[in-house]
């Protein structure tokens, strides 16, 4: 809150410091202007009593722990390396069509990987081996006997 009898006296001050009649617009913006300086140290003064209560290290943000790349952004990350290396005026791409080259490239390269998993195992490793680089383990899940779910919350079935 500011304090009404500083303002008071501030702009009292003022007015009493100029030698000649003062107009409408100089003695608006002279108290708008100590208003201003006021209320500005009034909220640094709220500012530092909030900072001295927290403490010191707050002003500092904790570093956020970045995540680790995964093989598709380390692959665009050197792909794209590649094709700016070999860019020519001729070969000149935008940024899209890189992505869907390097698209092309991954999803290549992944068929590939496939490829040479199901020509040196049995059909059983492979589906294992699919499964644990998906991470994801199959269940068998159980339907349940009895009414669908729909007919059970009382929804009708359509004609």
């Amino acid at each position: 809150m500011i304090d009404t009898a500083e303002l008071i006296r501030r702009i009292t001050e003022f007015i009493n410091s100029q030698p000649d009649d003062i107009s409408k617009k100089e003695l608006k913006k002279a108290i708008g202007d100590i208003y201003d300086e006021l209320t500005k140290t009034v909220k640094k003064t709220k500012k530092s009593a909030k900072t001295s209560t927290s403490d010191s290290d707050s002003d500092e943000k904790p570093e956020k722990k970045k995540r680790a790349l995964t093989k598709y952004n380390i692959f665009v990350k050197e792909q794209m390396a590649i094709l700016k290396q070999n860019e020519t005026p001729d070969t000149k791409m935008n940024a899209k069509e890189k992505m869907l080259h390097i698209t092309k490239l991954w999803q290549e390269a992944k068929d590939a990987k496939k490829d040479d998993i199901v020509a040196s195992s049995t059909v059983d490793e492979v589906i294992k081996k699919v499964d644990s680089e998906a991470g994801e383990e199959k269940v068998d899940i159980e339907k349940p006997k009895g009414k669908t779910p729909r007919a059970g919350m009382g929804v009708k079935k359509g004609k």
